[in-house]
């Protein structure tokens, strides 16, 4: 997923692996640190692959990475391709929705779509949960409730997401694309 990032925060200009590193850790949050460990390994890969070029300053110690025609290309199949719904599934969303910009309409409708689904399923099963707590013998009232209220705080989340992501389509008149 570091990949779809990379290439997509290249499409806006040259950066440095610092920067990279910055804004990365802007759209998934402070909780999440990136190691430049990951990230300069990643950038070389990339620069090995042709999907980027890698310039050093004159004194040597920065390096700038810029994105080539083939990077365009492989980052517009990386949007394009459904998400692996995995424990890092809502962190690749954020990922691949700060990447929609670079991509046809078709295609930002199509994510915002997945993302859609993603979180109507996820208040599914949270709803699913709530009627398993509700049949449970075996749990005290009180830890029942405390429960009933974390599933709540979840179906709510998922809900806002929902209105955010009609809204998205909305803002960037989606609603008529073809997907």
């Amino acid at each position: 997923m570091y990949e779809l990032y990379v290439l997509s925060e290249l499409m806006d200009g040259p950066k440095t692996g610092y920067h990279l590193r910055k804004v990365l850790q802007l759209t998934l949050g402070t909780h999440r640190k990136i190691s430049f460990g990951v990230l300069y390994p990643l950038l070389k890969k990339l620069s090995e692959q042709g999907l980027i070029n890698l310039s050093a300053e004159e004194n040597g110690t920065k390096k700038t990475a810029s994105i080539t025609q083939a990077g365009a290309q492989r980052l517009q199949v990386l949007i394009a391709t459904p998400l692996v719904h995995n424990a890092h599934v809502e962190e690749a969303f954020l990922i691949k929705l700060d990447a929609i910009q670079h991509a046809k309409p078709a295609v930002q409708l199509a994510v915002l779509n997945e993302y859609q689904a993603w979180n109507t399923e996820q208040i599914t099963s949270s709803q699913a949960s709530v009627e398993r707590l509700l049949g449970l013998t075996d749990m005290s009232e009180v830890d029942r409730q405390s429960a009933m209220r974390i599933i709540q705080l979840k179906i709510s989340r998922n809900q806002v997401t929902l209105d955010w992501i009609a809204q998205t389509k909305q803002t960037l008149n989606l609603n008529g694309a073809k997907s």
